[in-house]
């Protein structure tokens, strides 16, 4: 996945790659951003080989 789409990928309605044949509302990963940040936790995107999306929790004491 490309640097500049990283940045994108969170947004209401991105849809990274056009040419796929399956439909997507591109919600998905703006749902669970919205959730870990509900929740005071984050969510992180990086290239890693393909893309990996990392999910951090926060602790509760």
């Amino acid at each position: 996945m490309p640097e500049e789409k990283l940045e994108k990928i969170f947004e209401r309605f991105y849809r990274c790659d056009e040419a796929r044949q399956e439909q997507g509302s591109g919600v998905g990963l703006y749902v669970v951003r919205y959730i870990m940040e509900r929740h005071h936790g984050t969510v992180k995107a990086e290239n890693d080989g393909g893309l990996k999306v990392s999910l951090y929790f926060p602790l509760s004491g």
